[in-house]
């Protein structure tokens, strides 16, 4: 009744700015960490979509997208983490054993002075994470490999159910030369429809740089393998030179009506080097078809009589 604590635990982490090591040679490692609740919840847990580029440019900002999917259509979310310490140099090499007891909560990565998780490129850097829908904010003064995690949280009914966790490896690398693109929905980011209403609307990308940009659909409405129900948004992913344009279309079933609205983001990518990308985010929200609300006329009528009946209608059209 107690769930189930899942560990993979590895050394080593190769040497990070923003970590200590041993005198150039790396000792800290990686925990890999899931938690399964009471099996008696039938739940299942949230996963991460993608991991992002892992490359991103010096003294600019820069924009990754962490969001995940939960089948249950439980609440997410985000928030930066504490990255999890691993084993130490051992003689099975990067296969240390693993603790003969699971001591909570998992002991931490050691920081070099002036780096913490809420900081990981240094008191001049800057990170930020949505906490609806994982849209992070990353700036970086210095380049350099630079250790940062985020974990998504997934609560239902307002009772926290478990946790998962993406831990990875950024390199930072002096790329002033490249502007970033960018996304942009052409009618706005909000849109408020009945079920069975066609949605569409033009979506743009756009690069200052000579570079080709790309323009496609991310999110829960994109495809079957993100546990929404069909019918599916489109969105042709497309390329141009310094501009590109596509559509984004979606018509809901009736029975795809929710209280929260459904978000999901146009992304653009360019080819510079290294490529640089800018996400727009836009939110659906998906009410219940209102049908006539009163039908007016004579309740009883006879064969081969002539009657006249009027459609009392919630809005106007």
């Amino acid at each position: 009744s107690g769930g189930y604590h899942l560990t993979f635990v590895r050394c080593c982490r190769n040497v990070q700015n923003n970590l200590v090591d041993d005198e150039g040679t790396p000792f800290q490692g990686q925990t890999f960490y899931g938690y399964i609740p009471d099996p008696s919840l039938k739940n299942s847990s949230p996963f991460f979509s993608g991991v992002p580029s892992p490359f991103m440019c010096n003294l600019d900002t820069n924009q990754f997208l962490f969001n995940a999917f939960d089948k249950d259509g439980d609440s997410l979310v985000y928030s930066i983490a504490m990255p999890y310490q691993g084993g130490s140099p051992s003689s099975n090499g990067n296969s240390p054993d693993p603790p003969l007891q699971l001591n909570l909560p998992i002991k931490s990565v050691q920081y070099r002075p002036g780096y913490n998780n809420m900081q990981p490129f240094g008191s001049s850097g800057y990170i930020s994470v949505n906490q609806k829908t994982g849209f992070t904010e990353l700036f970086a003064p210095t380049p350099g490999s630079y250790v940062v995690a985020v974990e998504v949280r997934e609560y239902r009914n307002g009772k926290y159910l478990g946790v998962v966790r993406l831990d990875m490896q950024i390199l930072v690398l002096d790329c002033k030369g490249n502007t970033k693109p960018k996304a942009r929905s052409v009618l706005g980011d909000y849109f408020e429809i009945e079920t069975g209403e066609k949605l569409c609307f033009p979506v743009v990308g756009t690069d200052e740089d000579d570079d080709n940009v790309t323009i496609e659909g991310i999110g829960e409405l994109f495809g079957p393998n993100n546990f929404v129900d069909p019918p599916y948004a489109t969105l042709e992913k497309k390329v141009g030179y310094k501009y590109v344009q596509s559509e984004l279309c979606w018509t809901p079933s009736c029975d795809q009506d929710r209280e929260e609205p459904y978000t999901l983001f146009i992304k653009v990518t360019d080819d510079g080097c290294p490529e640089k990308f800018a996400h727009a985010q836009v939110q659906i929200k998906v009410n219940p078809f209102e049908g006539n609300k009163n039908i007016i006329g004579d309740d009883i009528v006879c064969r081969s009589s002539t009657h006249t009946y009027s459609a009392e209608t919630r809005k106007p059209n």
